[in-house]
């Protein structure tokens, strides 16, 4: 369980990173201009919520990794 909740805090960094880089990439100039450019501002908020929730699943796995560690220990006493 813990491996999976890593494996799925690295595809939401990998796949928040690649959607924040899309969705900068299409970002209006203007209100009515029709003409687009790449904005940081977006790109890093957008990156920053990524790393959180990627970074909050790799710490849950790690600590249920930890928690099933402990469990296995203590069995073995």
């Amino acid at each position: 369980m813990g491996r999976t909740l890593k494996q799925l805090g690295a595809v939401v960094i990998l796949g928040g990173t690649l959607i924040s880089l899309c969705t900068a990439a299409n970002a209006p100039d203007g209100l009515f201009s029709g003409q687009y450019e790449f904005s940081l501002l977006m790109f890093f908020t957008y990156e920053l919520v990524s790393l959180a929730g990627g970074f909050l699943f790799i710490g849950m796995g790690e600590i249920i990794g930890l928690l099933d560690s402990i469990n296995n220990a203590l069995r073995g006493r």
